[in-house]
């Protein structure tokens, strides 16, 4: 008495985690030879997707309010390495234009995928992905209970956690959980710098040399005479010269760290958010900001679960 078989359901869940849900179903109605409407396809991805969220919230609830211990991999690792960002998708019935959707990249090292190639391209190793549609304390908390269950992260000797330097990504660092090192994004330090100084290359370039040799006093140094300077739209250096300070501890922190780790791992302590910035584009943007989408944060928070699941599970 099911409408569909497993068979079909599962095959409509993989097509809707990578097309729309018109197209996912014009294509499935041509390959079962039957007509398949989007709505019915939309129903299953629900269930699919509602399922897995009902997982999660379940065992965030054992862990975090009923004192449960978490499934653990309970190997130790000296690194593990957490990055961490957010994006904006259009709303739809929200009473808001867009909302953000958070994205986790955990892993415990880094190797090199050819000596030859021009770019060096790394593999990470024991990659982990997460996200979800949520507020920024049930995104520490799955977040940290997926990398537990797969990396241990309890017992991990260094635990180094990446961000652009939102509020909530320094709150995460910090979390008790978690009690890691706190990296600034270098990409979006540099970013900011030229935004705020697009008249003064010289000085984005000497804030740049200060950067790279660790040295976090001399920028705050050259931003605050910038600022004094009145050289500058004043507001603005304020605003970086806050968004600086704010994030003080953070600027050479995997560089702190590399010194206390092995020739093995040290690699992989790195200064930059590429590997989330990659996984926003394609887990998030690839599939939920095409023209014309609008998307309702229950229904983006279920397709984005089984998104991850299925190109997991290609990967």
């Amino acid at each position: 008495q099911e409408h569909a078989t497993a068979a079909v359901v599962e095959q409509a869940v993989a097509l809707a985690t990578r097309l729309p849900y018109r197209q996912a179903a014009v294509l499935l109605g041509r390959l079962l030879g039957e007509h398949v409407d989007h709505r019915s396809l939309y129903a299953w991805v629900k269930a699919e997707g509602q399922q897995l969220v009902d997982e999660e919230a379940a065992l965030q609830e054992a862990v975090f309010e009923d004192g449960e211990l978490p499934p653990s991999s309970g190997e130790e690792r000296e690194l593990v390495v957490a990055v961490v960002d957010g994006t904006y998708i259009r709303a739809q019935r929200e009473g808001q234009p867009s909302f953000e959707v958070r994205i986790g990249v955990a892993y415990s090292g880094r190797t090199l995928q050819s000596t030859t190639a021009r770019h060096k391209r790394y593999r990470l190793r024991e990659r982990q992905l997460y996200g979800g549609v949520d507020s920024a304390r049930d995104f520490s908390e799955r977040f940290y209970l997926h990398c537990e269950a797969t990396l241990a992260l309890s017992r991990a000797q260094n635990l180094l956690v990446i961000g652009d330097g939102a509020d909530w990504i320094e709150s995460l660092a910090g979390h008790e959980r978690y009690k890691a090192t706190y990296q600034l994004d270098h990409w979006h330090i540099l970013d900011h710098a030229r935004k705020t100084f697009s008249d003064r290359p010289q000085l984005v370039a000497e804030i740049a040399r200060a950067l790279a040799a660790g040295d976090a006093s001399r920028i705050l140094q050259l931003v605050s005479l910038a600022r004094l300077s009145a050289q500058a739209n004043a507001e603005r250096v304020q605003q970086y010269e806050a968004y600086l300070r704010a994030n003080l501890h953070g600027i050479d922190g995997a560089r702190r760290l590399r010194a206390l780790l092995s020739e093995e791992v040290r690699s992989a302590a790195v200064d930059g958010s590429g590997a989330v910035e990659k996984q926003g584009d394609l887990l998030v943007s690839r599939r939920f900001e095409h023209a014309g989408m609008r998307w309702t944060k229950a229904g983006a928070n279920r397709l984005l679960k089984l998104r991850i699941r299925e190109l997991e599970a290609a990967a």
